[in-house]
C-alpha cells in the first residue's frame, strides 16, 4: 500500500491568511510508494518537511492559478542521478500540434487529462547523504541540497526540459521552441543536422577541461530571447546523456549557475529560486502569469514560518498508478 500525503503549499496559504484575497494556490500529493526513503523510520519526516518546503517555494510562483497536482513518488534506480521527474504528456494535442505535459495542461487550463493517475512522478536517490537544511549550511559542505534539487524536479514537471513521449511519437512543447544556432527549429532540419545538432553543444572532455562550442541546442522562445538578448544555450554535449542533454540550461556555455542546469557549479550555494532567464522560459511555456519572485513580503514572512506545520494532513487517496 502507498502512503498518501495531501499537501498545500504553505506560502500560499500565508499570502491568503494575511491579505483577504482571491488568490489562487497550487496543492500537491505526495504519494509515496513502499520503501521510499520518504518513509525511512529515522530520516522520512525530516526529509518529507524538505520536500514539502521545496512546494512552498514551488507554489509561491504560480498563485494567479489553481490546481491540485499529484506526484508518485519512488526511489531512482540510476546510481549516479540524484533524483529524476517526469509527467506525461496530454491525451490532445494544441493547435500547434504539441503537447502539454498533464501537469501543465492541469495548471494553464485547470484540465485534469488522466484523472485518478498521478499527474507527475518523482524518483530519489538516498543512497547519497543528502543536506534537508539551509543550502549554504556549513555542516552541507559536500551534500546535494534536497530543497533546490526538488525545485529543479517539480519544474520539469512543468514541461521544462521534456522532449517527448516514451514512444518518441508526440512532443512536447519544450521541443517546438528548440533550435540550431542560427535560429533554425530542429524540426526543421535534416536529420543529419538535427543528429549533429543535439551533440554539438560545450562540453567537458576525460579530465574535466571544458570544451566550447556554439554548434549546438538554443532555446527560442520570445520572453527568454529578449531577457537573455539572445538564443539561449541548451545543454547538448558531444555525447549525449539521458535525461540531461537537451532539457536544461547549458552552464557549460554561460558559466552562470541557474536552478536548471543540470549539474552544479557551486553546490554547496545552490539557487533556490528561479532566475529572470528562467522566469522568461516558463513564460514562453505558457506560464505568462507567473510571479517574478518567490519570496513572501516582511510582513508575510512570520505567518509562512508559523503555518508550516499547519499546512500537513495525511489523509486516505486513490491508489495512484504507477
Amino acid at each position: 500500500m502507498q502512503k498518501h500525503h495531501t499537501y498545500l503549499a504553505c506560502a500560499l496559504v500565508s499570502l491568503s491568511a494575511a491579505v483577504p484575497s482571491t488568490r489562487a494556490a497550487l496543492t500537491f500529493e505526495f504519494n509515496y510508494l513502499p520503501g521510499s526513503g520518504f518513509l525511512d523510520e529515522s530520516f522520512g519526516a525530516a526529509r518529507q518537511a524538505a520536500l514539502h518546503q521545496a512546494a512552498n517555494i514551488f507554489g509561491s510562483y504560480f498563485t494567479a492559478y489553481s490546481a491540485n497536482l499529484t506526484f508518485t513518488v519512488g526511489e531512482e534506480t540510476v546510481p549516479t542521478a540524484l533524483a529524476s521527474a517526469n509527467s506525461p504528456l496530454a491525451g490532445s494535442p494544441l493547435s500547434s500540434g504539441l503537447y502539454n505535459t498533464v501537469v501543465q495542461e492541469k495548471i494553464l487550463t485547470g484540465w485534469d487529462d488522466n484523472g485518478a493517475a498521478a499527474d507527475g512522478f518523482i524518483n530519489w536517490n538516498f543512497s547519497f547523504d543528502w543536506n534537508l537544511g539551509p543550502v549554504n549550511a556549513p555542516e552541507a559542505t559536500g551534500q546535494p541540497n534536497l530543497i533546490p534539487t526538488a525545485l529543479h524536479e517539480l519544474t520539469h514537471t512543468l514541461g521544462f526540459g521534456l522532449i517527448a513521449d516514451a514512444d518518441v511519437v508526440n512532443f512536447a512543447v519544450w521541443s517546438g521552441l528548440l533550435t540550431n544556432r542560427f535560429g533554425t527549429p530542429l524540426f526543421a532540419l535534416s536529420p543529419e543536422e538535427r543528429a549533429s545538432t543535439i551533440v554539438g553543444g560545450s562540453s567537458l572532455d576525460g579530465e574535466g577541461n571544458l570544451v566550447p562550442s556554439l554548434n549546438g541546442v538554443y532555446f527560442a522562445g520570445e520572453n527568454a530571447v529578449t531577457q537573455n538578448g539572445d538564443l539561449v544555450p541548451i545543454y547538448s554535449p558531444s555525447q549525449f546523456v539521458d535525461g540531461s542533454s537537451l532539457s536544461h540550461l547549458d552552464v557549460l556555455a554561460t558559466g552562470i549557475q541557474n536552478m536548471m542546469d543540470p549539474f552544479s557549479l557551486n553546490p554547496e550555494n545552490e539557487p533556490l529560486g528561479y532566475s529572470a532567464l528562467e522566469i522568461a522560459m516558463l513564460k514562453d511555456l505558457g506560464y505568462t502569469q507567473i510571479n517574478s519572485s518567490a519570496i513572501p513580503e516582511p510582513a508575510q514572512a512570520g505567518v509562512l514560518a508559523g503555518l508550516v506545520t499547519l499546512c500537513l494532513a495525511v489523509l486516505p487517496r486513490r491508489r495512484a498508478r504507477a
